[in-house]
């Protein structure tokens, strides 16, 4: 958890959520700056759960300062919920969010990019361009 006014800047990071009880929150006016790793085993994800968790578990956005997540959220078994009220990864040169349920609360902005030349951090294999625009899959 990234509470109260925490500033949280991180360069070629990714963050591997292992067991059941590992979620991110960013709460408060934490201020949040991520790019996922350019190389090595989590090469494009800043965020990659346990394919093994139980399903439904909240990964929780709630300040209005995340305004950099370049990279992948692959979340496949978790939900995502945003409850901020400014534009959350505005700065992002592209995130891509894999996640089994999305809520937006309290009037977000989610900005979802598609820059992928804007930065040196690569798409993981099998997302992102694939011939065509992005899409909104259900």
């Amino acid at each position: 958890m990234v509470d109260s006014n925490a500033d949280v800047r991180g360069e070629y990071v990714g963050f591997y959520l292992k067991g059941e009880k590992t979620t991110f929150q960013f709460l408060s006016n934490a201020r949040v700056v991520l790019n996922a790793p350019k190389d090595g085993p989590l090469t494009g994800l800043l965020f990659f759960e346990d394919r093994a968790t139980s399903l439904d578990r909240e990964h929780v956005i709630k300040s209005n300062f995340v305004s950099n997540l370049t990279g992948t959220m692959y979340l496949p078994r978790g939900k995502l919920v945003i409850d901020a009220t400014n534009e959350v990864a505005q700065q992002s040169a592209f995130t891509l969010i894999v996640v089994r349920k999305l809520y937006l609360s309290a009037s977000p902005k989610l900005v979802v990019k598609s820059d992928y030349r804007g930065t040196d951090v690569p798409v993981p294999s099998g997302l992102g361009p694939l011939g065509g625009d992005p899409v909104l899959a259900r």
